[in-house]
């Protein structure tokens, strides 16, 4: 009996230890019923609570626009299956409603990181669009206290409450501009992903080969490096400068195709009042700028496009053709187009339009199961062309 109970505890022990070390966002919920039943209520509400929250992230995520294109396969594969992703629920009391009904609160605990692997088992994380996702890796620093913070390296939240707060802000102003373009901005603070375990580095370091290998895993085709620094102002001995230097970089090959240096003068006052105000201005014109110049790199061709082959060795039925390209464009979002250049009865020759290069292509998309027993094993891959082979 006692091995039975010390089995059972170290099971309990490794579930919760794991649980805490998953990037895990809490949901309040007050949710209401109309149903009469009391029982019948408190199911209601809290399968209720379950669908909000999740679609709620879920928008967040991958976007509303493409929430929307793909609401049937959601609601059969996520939403039918939050026990995967929500490993922690506590409901309330149910209370009696004004002027009918009942009411509760409900809170959840949803994993990120699971939500994500979801979301990318069924093609959603990582599907293809025509619009770049965007990784941002700023640094934000009171010169003033000689302090600096940056989102993907564990900190003392107590000694940097207002940096960190600054960094939220700042993301939500920069997520708010790049959505006016339909571009897709990582919430990286938001979501927590330095808990999320995506090799991020050890320092604070924004160079881009400190990120490539970040980014292909993420799906991020332009990353904005820079800084937000707070300092002394020169001109006014009790006031201080807002200091924001932004480059947008595409990942893979290093090209800037966006930046903006700016400065601004507070007015006198204190510290946290006087910054909180300014920021609270700057941030958003900034953010619009720095997405209106990636947006008109985007519109011009800039971000241009690598172009390649891929070959299949083997005879691929017709009914997995237009499949493979399916499962291809959702292995990396980078791909624009995938077009037949040569059909024969033992091969197939595609040509890829794609921001990626080959070589991180077949790393993401290692070997390809197109079902029924018919996979694609990769044969070699070189600077301008892939090759698969038929497996059966």
């Amino acid at each position: 009996m006692k091995n039975l109970f010390f089995s059972i505890f170290v099971i309990l022990f490794i579930s919760i230890d794991s649980f805490a070390q998953k990037s895990v966002v809490e949901k309040n919920m007050i949710m209401t019923s109309q149903e009469k039943n009391l029982v019948a209520a408190r199911s209601a509400m809290v399968a209720e609570a379950y669908q909000t929250a999740t679609t709620e992230l879920i928008k967040e995520i991958i976007g509303e626009s493409k929430f929307n294109k793909n609401k049937s396969l959601i609601q059969q594969k996520i939403l039918k299956n939050t026990a995967r992703f929500i490993p922690f629920s506590k409901n309330g009391e149910v209370q009696p409603a004004s002027p009918s009904g009942f009411t509760m609160n409900i809170l959840l605990k949803v994993s990120l990181s699971d939500l994500q692997s979801v979301l990318l088992e069924n093609g959603l994380f990582y599907a293809s669009d025509n619009n770049p996702m965007i990784l941002p890796t700023v640094k934000f620093i009171d010169k003033t206290k000689s302090k600096s913070f940056v989102w993907w390296l564990p900190q003392e939240s107590s000694e940097k409450s207002f940096l960190i707060k600054q960094n939220l802000k700042f993301e939500d102003q920069l997520k708010n501009a790049l959505t006016k373009s339909n571009f897709y901005l990582l919430r990286t603070q938001q979501f927590k992903y330095a808990e999320a375990g995506y090799g991020l580095p050890k320092d604070e370091s924004m160079r881009l080969e400190s990120w490539q290998s970040t980014a292909q895993k993420l799906g991020a085709q332009i990353q904005i490096a820079g800084e937000v620094s707070f300092a002394n102002s020169s001109e006014r001995t009790d006031g201080f400068v807002v200091a924001i230097h932004l480059t947008a970089l595409q990942t893979m090959n290093g090209r800037v195709v966006a930046e903006i240096t700016r400065k601004f003068e507070t007015e006198p006052g204190v510290f946290q009042n006087v910054i909180e105000k300014k920021t609270g201005e700057v941030f958003e014109s900034s953010s619009n700028e720095l997405a209106t110049q990636i947006l008109e790199a985007w519109q011009k061709g800039s971000l241009a496009a690598e172009f390649f082959k891929l070959k299949i060795s083997g005879r691929l039925p017709i009914l997995f053709q237009e499949s493979f390209k399916d499962i291809l464009k959702n292995k990396a979002r980078e791909i624009k187009s995938v077009n037949e250049r040569l059909i024969t009865a033992q091969s197939l020759v595609y040509e890829i339009d794609a921001s990626i290069r080959p070589q991180d292509l077949a790393m993401r998309a290692g070997e390809i199961d197109l079902g029924s027993g018919i996979k694609l094993v990769l044969d070699s891959v070189g600077d301008k062309e892939i090759i698969y082979r038929v497996q059966k």
